[in-house]
């Protein structure tokens, strides 16, 4: 163990075997009278350290870098002094910054002098400031085994102090908090304490606690606090299983042709982070773009998860389901099989919103405010399951009372059914508004499997956007009104395709033309205009329709239709 500095030459300058270090309480007194006082220390470090080094009988040369070292450095630039430790430190050394205020020089003859200099401790970041240090920390220990916590201090006085640890219970580890002895001086202290966690047979994978050291009990000034983490040495039986990606076991799963499917393996205990997959069954290569391969599993010993990608080709004219079995292998493709699964292509596969439980394809909807309706979903060839909606660009309750929400099918493999509300909110719209409805799996970011139109109107009436007044149908109606056509559809449609004009309609002549797709009814009298039929009322006609038909095959007036002094509508649902 060497003491002393570095000069400018970068030479290693020792002093005498005789160097004396002083330390000196800093604190401040506070005085109460009739002899009480009170003492409290000042700053984070409360000692003063000075050394005193001397340097006796060296060459001249030697004394001179000394002095020349001294004088660069003066009292505002720092230096490191390496001082003997053997309490923290492996080599027995440590360095501390100090600063030199002055040194006396002693001149012999021209070849030999002395000089002797106090020094100055300076206490920063890169020291050992005062308080405790946990020595290695943070901690990791095996379960079973022990670990010895070892403890320095500078600037304690020897105590007492407390160890707790917390975020674990006495299952993990029996003995949760103890009491030992710092010993030593204030300037140097040593203490150790001893943790052992239980040897239990749950596999739990690794725990990370807190540990803490207090001074004067339990939960009081805390001085230091580290991590421990406890690595689980207990195994339990090794599962390698095929999975929905949720953790529930799967055996059977439907892909359509062509698609990219994604089988999930989860394991436990296991050590294996690749494995590998093999496709059994009628010429697996006619059907799938690989038919064997590995996959990682990421993840520990306790808990890994992995994927396998299925490419499935798209065999023209297959009209059949075709049922192969999916192994997963440890080691190799022909190594030990760990689980399996049955894998059905099929060409059938659908998912489709519909008006009925198996019925027709639902294009789009038209709703009303403040109304409720049922909306139908329908599988083909796929498990019955939770699926996910979402309404694209609709606030809750403003537009709709939910925008996004789950619902279930029930029935078999052939043809599941689900169904769930859509509830509107009034807003007193002005114009109509239009939204998508998304069915999803997989979750409301997931895989969208159908979507649909929703067109929210104004009224249960419809969706009025008027026509020019100037526009007319066929000759021969009159009406005492203006001019109105209208329509109500969630996709824009040229004019000219809702309505054929002709000529013959007076400028004061009023027609109204709507079309919607609320489910009311129609009086079956008001289905068709014929010439000749006159009211003195306003003329309604009405046709409901659920899928977009051509407006020009259906607003269709012969002519002679008049009412002599009421409007005339034309409706269509």
């Amino acid at each position: 163990m060497t003491i002393g500095f570095s000069d400018l030459t970068s030479k290693k300058r020792v002093p005498d075997r005789v160097a004396r270090k002083s330390a000196k309480p800093i604190y401040s007194l506070m005085s109460f009278g009739d002899g009480y006082e009170s003492r409290v220390s000042l700053g984070t470090n409360s000692l003063e350290e000075t050394y005193v080094l001397s340097f006796t009988n060296r060459p001249i040369e030697e004394i001179d870098s000394i002095a020349q070292f001294l004088d660069e450095r003066s009292s505002i630039k720092n230096f490191q002094l390496t001082l003997p430790d053997n309490t923290v430190t492996l080599d027995g050394e440590k360095d501390i910054t100090v600063y030199v205020k002055d040194y006396s020089r002693t001149y012999f003859n021209t070849e030999i002098a002395s000089i002797t200099v106090t020094l100055y401790r300076e206490y920063n970041e890169a020291d050992d400031a005062a308080g405790l240090t946990l020595v290695s920390a943070p901690y990791s220990v095996n379960e079973g085994s022990t670990l010895t916590v070892n403890v320095t201090s500078i600037g304690v006085e020897p105590q007492n102090l407390y160890w707790q640890l917390t975020d674990t219970t006495v299952f993990d580890v029996p003995i949760l908090a103890g009491i030992f002895a710092l010993s030593g001086t204030t300037e140097s202290g040593t203490g150790q304490f001893d943790i052992t966690p239980a040897a239990d047979s749950t596999t739990e994978g690794p725990e990370v606690f807190t540990l803490s050291i207090t001074s004067g009990g339990f939960g009081n000034l805390e001085l230091a606090s580290t991590t421990v983490t406890v690595q689980d040495t207990s195994r339990g039986p090794e599962f390698i299983r095929i999975t929905d990606g949720n953790g529930i076991d799967l055996s059977l799963t439907y892909v359509q042709e062509p698609s990219t499917t994604f089988i999930y393996v989860e394991s436990e205990s296991s050590d294996y982070d690749v494995l590998y997959w093999t496709i059994s069954g009628p010429s697996p290569a006619t059907h799938f773009e690989e038919t064997f391969g590995s996959f990682s599993m990421i993840g520990n010993v306790f808990s890994r998860e992995g994927t396998i990608t299925l490419n499935v080709k798209e065999i023209e004219g297959n009209t059949s389901d075709i049922t192969y079995t999916l192994f997963i292998h440890k080691d190799s493709t022909t190594g030990p099989v760990q689980d399996n699964i049955t894998v059905v292509i099929t060409p059938n596969t659908y998912y489709l919103l519909v008006d009925s439980p198996g019925g027709t394809s639902a294009n789009a909807y038209y709703f009303a405010q403040n109304k409720t309706y049922t909306v139908y979903f329908d599988t083909g060839f796929v498990n019955p399951g939770i699926y996910y909606w979402t309404i694209e660009d609709a606030a809750t309750s403003v537009d709709f009372s939910a925008t996004q929400g789950t619902f279930s099918t029930t029935g078999n493999t052939t043809l599941a059914s689900g169904q769930f509300d859509l509830t509107t909110e009034v807003q007193l719209l002005a114009e109509p508004k239009n939204f998508t409805l998304r069915i999803k799996t997989g979750g409301y970011g997931g895989t969208v499997v159908d979507t649909a139109p929703i067109t929210v109107s104004t009224s249960e009436t419809g969706i009025y956007v008027p026509f020019n007044t100037e526009e007319t149908i066929e000759s021969g109606v009159y009406a005492n009104g203006a001019i109105g056509i209208a329509r109500y559809t969630p996709i824009p449609l040229v004019e000219e395709a809702i309505i054929s004009v002709e000529s013959g309609v007076t400028t004061n002549s009023k027609l109204s033309v709507v079309r919607y797709g609320v489910e009311f009814g129609a009086p079956e009298d008001e289905h068709n205009l014929e010439s000749g039929v006159s009211s003195q009322a306003d003329l309604l006609v009405i046709r409901y329709s659920p899928a977009y038909i051509n407006q020009e095959d259906s607003l269709n007036i012969s002519s002679g239709v008049n009412s002599s002094s009421r409007s005339l509508n034309l409706i269509r649902y």
